[in-house]
């Protein structure tokens, strides 16, 4: 199955400003992420947040044709067209002497499912986790980098999504084998495992497959897929 767009949106396009500007921008802010090439993430006075992305060098980059600011945007305008809530869009900034692109926006109110875990203040349960990441698969949505650290708790079990560049979107419910990647992807980080096993299973994957109404075989075959992810050691399809 070949992933189709669920309509083409075309992002706005970006307000010009200077380096001058951009330095103010930067010292009246406060820096949140600091990269080799800058700063990364602002928060500002009013509590919203600036996601900065320079330019790429590589002029093979599907970046260079598709900027990931130009990506945010639309995923954001899909995912919410599909109920799923998203951080709200405020300004997109360009900065043509050094090619970064700036995107200034309110963050969803609450905590990341792996910060609310480690602070002990999850109101959620994996169970929970699971029908959300069941519920968006439903409705067409590929994240491929999906983890506990982009998954925002909203409270009473409602959740939204943050950092979303690399999403996909099909008319129909994804295939297995997107399914299974995204569920072995979960896994990936050592301290999320870590926090998992500390807590009562049913786990994500088990938790998961609680909300599949699916035969044996089907469960098998996504057992399988899961499993071979698992033993790749990578996180990404390979095959």
């Amino acid at each position: 199955m070949h992933p189709v767009y669920l309509k083409v949106f075309l992002p706005p396009k970006p307000k010009t400003i200077s380096a001058a500007d951009f330095q103010r921008l930067c010292k009246i802010s406060e820096v949140l992420v600091q990269s080799k090439n800058g700063p990364t993430l602002l928060r500002h006075s009013e509590g919203d947040l600036s996601k900065i992305w320079p330019a790429k060098s590589n002029l093979l980059s599907s970046s260079f044709f598709y900027p990931y600011a130009s990506r945010f945007i639309q995923n954001a305008q899909k995912l919410l067209k599909l109920g799923i809530p998203t951080p709200k869009i405020s300004a997109y900034l360009f900065e043509p002497i050094t090619g970064r692109r700036i995107l200034r926006y309110a963050p969803l109110p609450g905590l990341s499912v792996r910060d609310a875990l480690h602070a002990d203040e999850a109101s959620f349960t994996w169970r929970d986790i699971a029908r959300f990441l069941h519920s968006i698969h439903e409705k067409g949505v590929y994240f491929r980098s999906i983890h506990l650290g982009n998954i925002i708790d909203l409270g009473h079990s409602n959740f939204g999504l943050i950092d979303f560049t690399d999403v996909t979107f099909y008319r129909s419910p994804i295939p297995l084998k997107r399914r299974a990647h995204n569920i072995h992807f979960i896994y990936k980080y050592q301290e999320d495992r870590h926090k998992m096993e500390q807590t009562p299973s049913p786990w994500i994957k088990e938790s998961y497959l609680e909300q599949a109404p699916w035969n044996d075989e089907k469960i098998e075959r996504f057992e399988l897929l899961f499993e071979r992810y698992q033993a790749s050691k990578g996180y990404g399809p390979q095959y």
